[in-house]
């Protein structure tokens, strides 16, 4: 069964237990989450689900940033294997996105993915920001305000 992108969003908050809520004017549902975790999900085409997150902005162009830069490229190379969703620079912001094409997609496999991109971005958002220590949790379970209930990871 094909889902639209609608279809896919009452998947994840039915699944997270989450208030139904309605798309920008944009076609854009967003949620802020615990933890400083936020979600965007849309479809440019119909045909894809696209999660998508801001991680914040680099430091102005200098050393700082060519050090930062080097530092996020480290972590990228150490993520390859684990984290399916891809960390991009734009308009000096960075970016963290993951795509699910609804036409192939199961519910479980929509909410599964929202489920690892949430994961995803609490890993880099750790792992961007040099001043808080390492979190003892695992990357990949979520506190219980995200997906509580049945769920199991």
């Amino acid at each position: 069964m094909a889902f639209d992108v609608a279809n896919a969003v009452t998947a994840i908050e039915e699944a997270a237990g989450w208030r139904p809520t309605a798309p920008d004017a944009d076609g854009v549902w967003h949620y802020f989450l615990e933890d400083g975790l936020d979600l965007n999900v849309f479809s440019p085409d119909g045909r894809v689900c696209v999660f998508d997150a801001d991680l914040g902005s680099l430091p102005d162009a200098g050393p700082a940033r060519d050090e930062e830069l080097v530092r996020i490229g480290r972590l990228v190379a150490a993520s390859f294997k684990t984290r399916a969703s891809i960390l991009s620079v734009h308009n000096g912001r960075l970016q963290l996105h993951r795509t699910v094409n609804l036409q192939t997609a199961s519910e479980r496999r929509i909410v599964a993915q929202a489920q690892d991109f949430l994961n995803d971005q609490a890993w880099w958002r750790r792992n961007l920001n040099a001043n808080v220590a390492a979190s003892s949790s695992s990357a990949f379970s979520f506190p219980s305000g995200w997906f509580p209930g049945q769920m199991t990871f």
